[in-house]
C-alpha cells in the first residue's frame, strides 16, 4: 500500500523527514518557516538547488500577507508565487523523496494532502574530470573534486536511494578535519565505523 500525505502539517514534515533521513544526512536541507499566516518546509539537496532561484522563491514568500493562503493555497503559490519555475504536484511519500533526492525541491504547505515538487535543480558547473592514476573503461569518469557538498551532490545524482547516507564528522584532535562518510544504511554494517564516530 502506498503511503500518502496528509491534511497534518506535523505528520507530513515527520514522514518526509524520516523517509529522507534528514537527522543522518548533512546534505539533505530541512528549511521550516512561516508566511501568510501557514506553515511551511522546504526540503532540498544541498548541492543540487540553483540558490538564486531558491532566494527569489523565499524572496516571494515572504511578501505574503495574512490570509493571502486561506482559499486553494497550493494553486496561488504555484500561479502567483513560484511561477518561474516547473511545479507539480505529489502526495506519494515515495515518489517524493526519489524526486527530492533527484534534485527538486518539496514544499510542504500546512493543512494541504499534495505538496509542490519545485525544479529549481542545477548540478554543479564544473565537470569533474577522470582521475589520471584510477581509468577505467566502463562506467562514469567522474572524479572527486575539492569541496564536501560538490563531492556528496556527485555520489547522490548517481544514486538516488533513500537509505543513502551521508554523515558528517570532524576527525584529528588538533585538525579538525571535515569528513563525510557516505554508506547505504540498508546495506552496510554499522557496528565497522562505531569506533570512527566516537573519536
Amino acid at each position: 500500500m502506498k503511503r500518502t500525505l496528509s491534511d497534518r502539517y506535523e505528520e507530513n514534515t515527520e514522514l518526509l523527514t524520516k523517509e529522507l533521513n534528514v537527522d543522518k544526512n548533512f546534505d539533505i536541507i530541512k528549511h521550516e518557516f512561516q508566511s501568510g499566516g501557514v506553515r511551511l518546509c522546504l526540503f532540498l539537496v544541498d548541492g543540487f538547488g540553483n540558490d538564486l532561484s531558491i532566494i527569489h522563491m523565499l524572496e516571494n514568500l515572504s511578501r505574503l500577507e495574512k490570509d493571502q493562503l486561506k482559499k486553494d493555497p497550493l494553486s496561488i503559490l504555484q500561479q502567483r508565487m513560484i511561477p518561474n519555475a516547473e511545479i507539480e504536484r505529489s502526495q506519494e511519500i515515495k515518489e517524493i523523496a526519489t524526486m527530492v533526492l533527484a534534485g527538486q525541491s518539496a514544499l510542504v504547505v500546512e493543512d494541504c494532502d499534495e505538496l509542490l515538487l519545485i525544479d529549481a535543480r542545477e548540478y554543479p558547473i564544473r565537470s569533474p574530470e577522470e582521475p589520471d592514476l584510477e581509468r577505467v573503461v566502463r562506467g562514469p569518469r567522474d572524479g572527486f573534486v575539492e569541496t564536501l557538498v560538490f563531492n556528496s551532490a556527485l555520489i547522490r545524482r548517481r544514486l538516488r536511494d533513500p537509505s543513502l547516507m551521508m554523515e558528517y564528522l570532524q576527525i584529528g584532535r588538533r585538525s579538525k578535519t571535515d569528513i563525510v562518510i557516505g554508506y547505504i544504511g540498508s546495506i552496510a554494517d554499522l557496528n565497522s565505523f562505531v569506533g570512527l564516530r566516537k573519536s
